[in-house]
């Protein structure tokens, strides 16, 4: 509540106390951008914060981020340079003697960076960042768009007004006090475009982090980034808008006055702009190719969209929750966390709505793994350095049973699982058919270290950690007959129905096996699915609004030439059906040079798409950039709305009382 006794008072975290020394400022919310911190406390009172979990005394912690201030006169380049020194020769320590010469040239070889601090660490920087810059991309695009019919808009507006620009010409302005003239009345337009848009920007921005935090799914996360407007954006709205006045006010203004004044006093208002209209047409087709990249690219996103909502993952989306408890910190010595894991798994399973309990370590969609890359596999020889890579998991009795995952060969652990001189494992398909190929693996040893390890089973693939990411080779040891010391375990459970419902059931079910046990999350499988596509279906959103969008935009600029060329050819239509033309002949000579245009575009954008397609095709799953059945649809798509736009124009022209046409020329 702002009191400023707070300094001195005392806060319990996690049973032990605090005693708080400062307040940060309200603008400061750590160095993770998107990861707000509430509470900072001491590294050396880790092991207070996370009860038996202490990890300053382990030589392979890796989980701290470094962040450190230069001093004056060092160079980023003498800091990285530094760090690389001090890292290899950190790295080649902890190997010690048992160090292999392979290791050691592996060591030698990775790269530190070192970068700026003053923009913290990002994940959405690091991950997400080729998808923003499409959506960057795409505005850039449907901005264009926008500026090529407000070009298409001041050129005819230009023509329509050539003989009052020829006055003021002939009466003693100069050409250049004439363009002054129109530039101001594009940078009007341009202003109170721009205004408009920073007064829309507020509502905007909320609508996009509402946006944001509904595409991790049906519990949305919040969208911790701050996405208002500031200076910097709206001084790049304020470029952007000048730019546009500049760059598309100025070609209609030379074109409107590069006029011969004497002919243009003597024309009439409607034959003033009788010529061809050459630059119009060219800046509609140009709509309609940067229409065709957009609409390409949003289809491209939601086919990909479709594609992850459609994968099989193995398991139930729906009826599977996974609950992460923390035994460490809940009090249990290492000795107990095996045996009250099994009293767990026996209580949940004895609930009327759950069909089964299992547990693992690192649980599905954790973003938690663990991998090797110093497997030995009998009777394969490996030729690439990756080819001895593999991740892996330590699972319960029953873990595939349970998910309903099928068993392809052997079986899976029970509850008495006997390790003996050698720890059995199950493969997946991938690991299978990568080491052993069409041979039987069951039986077959795999050696990882010190550890040796016995095929006794292979299971269907499943996806664990990412939709998006290729299926791994994996393997999967027995958890309680390990010798590893577990902290926090992550409990399968598979549900009758949908598992959402039974969150607070299971929650009053811990509390009454142990209030004091720690429950980080309950989530069912489906939301940790949606959180992990969770940008793919932001930008299919977007991608699909922007294709409406410009849609709309291709549609209005064709709508406007061909009802401008129209309505500029009164007096030939006339004569064409004084002469004998009917209404369908009339019709079907505007829409033949509507799907001209159309076509032009076509041919310009598809190509265009293509090539475009392939800088995205990294951020697709499923789908290739060049998926014929998107440019299919994009093309009949095109073609309607074209069809569509110039049907307006040519039924209009197609009424034109012949008689009326003539005595008005």
């Amino acid at each position: 509540g702002r009191d400023p006794k707070t300094p001195g008072s005392t806060v319990r975290i996690n049973g032990s106390t605090f005693t708080v020394i400062g307040v940060a400022q309200p603008q400061f919310s750590g160095e993770v951008v998107g990861s707000p911190a509430d509470i900072w406390i001491p590294l050396s009172m880790q092991a207070q914060v996370n009860p038996g979990d202490s990890r300053l005394d382990r030589r392979d912690t890796n989980w701290l981020l470094c962040l450190g201030r230069l001093k004056p006169g060092v160079s980023i380049q003498r800091a990285r340079a530094e760090m690389a020194t001090l890292v290899e020769n950190a790295l080649i320590d902890y190997e010690g003697a048992a160090g292999s010469p392979n290791k050691l040239r592996e060591i030698r070889s990775e790269k530190v960076d070192v970068q700026s601090g003053s923009q913290g660490f990002s994940w959405i920087r690091k991950y997400d960042s080729s998808l923003l810059f499409t959506l960057m991309a795409m505005v850039g695009l449907v901005l264009l768009i926008a500026c090529a019919n407000a070009a298409n808009l001041l050129l005819a507006r230009g023509t329509s007004r050539q003989r009052e620009i020829s006055l003021r010409m002939a009466l003693g302005a100069d050409r250049g006090r004439v363009i002054r003239q129109l530039l101001t009345e594009s940078a009007l337009l341009a202003a109170a475009a721009g205004i408009t848009g920073v007064l829309l920007a507020g509502w905007g921005s909320r609508v996009l982090s509402q946006l944001a935090s509904a595409a991790s799914g049906p519990n949305p996360v919040p969208f911790e980034v701050d996405v208002h407007p500031n200076m910097a954006v709206l001084g790049f709205n304020a470029v952007v808008s000048v730019l546009t006045a500049i760059l598309f006010g100025l070609v209609p203004a030379l074109r409107s006055t590069r006029v011969d004044i004497t002919p243009a006093l003597k024309e009439s208002a409607r034959n003033a702009g009788q010529r061809r209209w050459h630059l119009g047409s060219v800046l509609v087709v140009a709509q309609l190719a940067l229409s065709t990249v957009i609409v390409t690219g949003g289809g491209l996103f939601m086919r990909s969209m479709a594609h992850l909502n459609s994968v099989d993952v193995g398991y139930s989306r729906r009826n599977v929750l996974v609950m992460a408890a923390d035994l460490a910190g809940s009090g249990y010595p290492a000795s107990q966390r095996v045996p009250v894991s099994r009293r767990l798994i026996e209580h949940l399973r004895s609930l009327p709505g759950v069909a089964g309990v299992t547990v693992s370590e690192n649980g599905i969609f954790s973003r938690l793994d663990s991998s090797t890359n110093s497997l030995q596999v009998e009777g394969f020889i490996p030729t690439r350095k990756d080819d001895s890579w593999s991740s892996f998991d330590q699972v319960g009795p029953h873990y595939f049973q349970v998910l309903g995952v099928p068993i392809r060969a052997g079986r899976e652990f029970d509850e008495h699982e006997d390790v003996g001189a050698s720890t059995p494992v199950v493969l997946n398909e991938t690991m299978a058919s990568f080491y052993f190929g069409k041979s039987d693996p069951l039986g077959k040893y795999l050696l990882n270290g010190g550890d040796r390890y016995t095929v006794i089973g292979v299971v269907k693939d499943m996806k664990e950690r990412s939709l998006k990411s290729k299926t791994e080779r994996r393997f999967y040891g027995p958890l309680f007959q390990s010798d590893d010391t577990f902290k926090t375990l992550n409990f399968e459970v598979r549900t009758r129905s949908d598992a959402a419902p039974m969150i607070p059931t299971i929650r009053r079910e811990i509390k009454s096996f142990d209030p004091g046990l720690r429950v980080s999350r309950i989530v069912p499988v489906n939301v940790l699915i949606d959180q992990d596509i969770g940008a793919d279906r932001l930008i299919a959103k977007l991608s699909g609004f922007f294709g409406i969008l410009v849609l709309l935009l291709a549609a209005n600029g064709l709508y406007g030439i061909i009802s401008y060329t129209t309505s500029r050819r009164t007096n030939e239509i006339g004569v064409r059906m004084a002469i004998g033309a009917d209404r369908g002949d009339v019709i079907r000579m505007v829409l033949s040079e509507t799907m001209m245009l159309i076509c032009a575009g076509l041919a310009i954008g598809l190509p265009a798409a293509m090539a475009a397609s392939r800088l995205i095709a990294s951020t697709l799953a499923g789908v290739s950039p060049s998926d014929p059945i998107t440019l299919a649809a994009v093309t009949l798509i095109m073609l309607a709305v074209g069809l569509f736009a110039g049907f307006v124009p040519a039924a209009r022209a197609s009424r034109i009382d012949p008689m009326a046409a003539l005595r008005q020329e």
